[in-house]
């Protein structure tokens, strides 16, 4: 199935900031229902999508829809945002940076504050990293009532501003990756299985809060019915560039296929659930990586609560992971759908 990156950006471009991800909620769950298929948003407001297939196994697939972003925690007397990060966000990134604030009367440009190097008056302030407590958000007002004219409150979401850059040898660059491309994959896998029926009974879902906790996951798998295996659908970090320390250096690459992600800090992929997908790989000729690394998946939320149960992390190789110009490749997009409808239509074993 071919892959569309400007199908993918579209997916980008709709705000869902860890704990506000309604916009891409409804925008998912209207895409899902254009395939036919019913949904149904949980009140943590994860997107749930029941696929009736034959019955021989039953599997869960997960991908988030949530993003890091920014929210609103002090608005000043002459107009600045003051902010705090939802997730994982390096202050390097931060100053200078252009946002949308996504008020209630609709969203509003601004830009991160940086303060010019000619009115830096210690020599060791040059090469500081500010911190993100000492940013603030521009957007061009000149008081707090005018700010709040616009419909911007404390806890009002941010996104970072979104482009698409096209690279060389089927690569792109854009924010978000981590995971609208994961919600892309289920999208364009419920698509082939609302034409062809599959061998397993599957459960779609769109998880919300991953970046600060995995607390979709976590709420869902306390739900759900028994299964035989769930697979999180994520991003990861590719290490095939300079730079690296020696021990990631290398060890995962662009174009070689989706990683198996087997170890990580906070979970170790379950024996059964690695022989199971390796094997599938193996028998349809999709190429895979092995992968062990650090940071977490839903994927250990669907095994621990509610279970235990099988399950592991196929991600995408992602270059600059968490930053606002993450790099992928069409391929490895594709092989990791193959994957999962070869996965949909062999029974566990």
């Amino acid at each position: 199935m071919a892959v569309s990156v400007d199908e993918l950006f579209e997916l980008v471009k709709v705000p869902g900031v860890s704990g506000y991800e309604k916009p891409i909620a409804e925008y998912i769950k209207k895409k899902v229902e254009e395939l036919g298929f019913d949904s149904k948003i949980d009140p943590l407001g994860n997107l749930w999508v029941e696929v009736k297939g034959r019955g021989k196994s039953k599997y869960v697939l997960a991908a988030h829809m949530d993003e890091l972003g920014l929210v609103v925690s002090k608005i000043t007397e002459n107009g600045f945002i003051k902010f705090k990060k939802v997730g994982g966000i390096d202050d390097r990134i931060l100053p200078s940076t252009h946002v949308t604030v996504h008020g209630e009367k609709g969203s509003v440009d601004g830009v991160i504050t940086m303060t010019p190097p000619h009115l830096r008056i210690k020599a060791e302030e040059m090469n500081k990293v500010l911190e993100w407590h000492e940013l603030m958000i521009d957007v061009g007002a000149s008081s707090r009532e005018e700010v709040e004219e616009l419909g911007i409150r404390i806890s009002t979401p941010i996104t970072f501003k979104k482009t698409l850059s096209l690279l060389r040898n089927n690569r792109f660059a854009t924010r978000s990756l981590d995971d609208r491309t994961g919600c892309y994959i289920l999208l364009k896998l419920l698509e082939k299985l609302s034409k062809e029926e599959p061998e397993a009974d599957v459960t779609v879902i769109f998880t919300v809060r991953e970046e600060v906790g995995l607390h979709g996951a976590l709420a869902a798998s306390n739900v759900l019915e028994d299964f035989d295996l769930a697979v999180a659908i994520d991003t990861t970090n590719a290490t095939d560039y300079p730079g690296l320390p020696d021990v990631y250096s290398g060890t995962l690459k662009l174009g070689e296929g989706p990683a198996l992600r087997l170890v990580d800090r906070v979970f170790t992929a379950t024996w059964k659930a690695r022989e199971f997908v390796e094997g599938v790989a193996r028998e349809h000729n999709i190429r895979y990586q092995p992968l062990v690394t650090g940071g977490g998946t839903d994927a250990m939320a669907l095994s621990l609560y509610g279970g235990p149960r099988n399950s592991i992390a196929i991600c995408i190789p992602t270059r600059y992971t968490h930053s606002l110009v993450e790099v992928e490749q069409k391929d490895d997009i594709e092989e990791t759908i193959k994957l999962l409808e070869a996965i949909v239509n062999t029974s566990y074993r």
